[in-house]
């Protein structure tokens, strides 16, 4: 990430969705205001469709103090990199169902912090964090909480976070759970 201006010695907390009202945008940057007021170790980068500056819902949560503390990256197609890149991922949305970026963050090996909404708190298990939805403090302390950590601690509940979406949501495991669920309809 050194090419878009982030200092590697920062911890490094992202979020990849596109923009909309329901992924929690103006929590989030609430939540990172609270962090940088606080830390200036601390790093966001924020991904997807209409992610940018430009964004009239956005701007108004923007803080000029902060915009070296802030990428906005707009859509990309490097997710995977950019998640290898993050310390901390972040689903912020106050409402989802299986949120994909979640999915993929923990296939990185990158922790997760989410909303309890949908299917979060079960995709993230014990391997993250899990905060009420619309709450843009508890996201703030929970990031701090994270940030807290050393990079071991982080590296540790990462592999757990892969290991346990490899287990729990891979492609063969997916498959056996549906062929279980059809067999059981065919005998009942």
């Amino acid at each position: 990430l050194n090419e878009i201006g982030v200092d590697p010695a920062r911890i490094v907390v992202g979020m990849i969705a596109r923009y909309d009202p329901v992924k929690g945008y103006p929590v989030l940057l609430k939540a990172a205001r609270q962090v940088l007021e606080a830390r200036n170790d601390i790093q966001f980068v924020l991904v997807g469709k209409d992610v940018n500056e430009d964004n009239p819902a956005l701007s108004p949560h923007l803080s000029e103090h902060f915009s070296d503390r802030i990428c906005f990256l707009g859509q990309r197609s490097d997710i995977a990199r950019l998640n290898n890149a993050f310390d901390i991922a972040i689903s912020a949305s106050h409402s989802e169902g299986f949120p994909n970026t979640i999915g993929e963050a923990m296939a990185c090996a990158t922790p997760c912090i989410v909303t309890d909404v949908g299917d979060c708190r079960e995709i993230v298990g014990d391997t993250g964090a899990v905060i009420p939805p619309d709450d843009h403090h508890a996201l703030a302390e929970t990031i701090q909480q994270m940030a807290v950590g050393t990079d071991e601690t982080r590296r540790v509940l990462g592999q757990k976070a892969r290991v346990r979406i490899s287990e729990h949501y891979s492609i063969a495991t997916i498959a056996r759970q549906y062929a279980d669920l059809f067999q059981d309809c065919l005998n009942n």
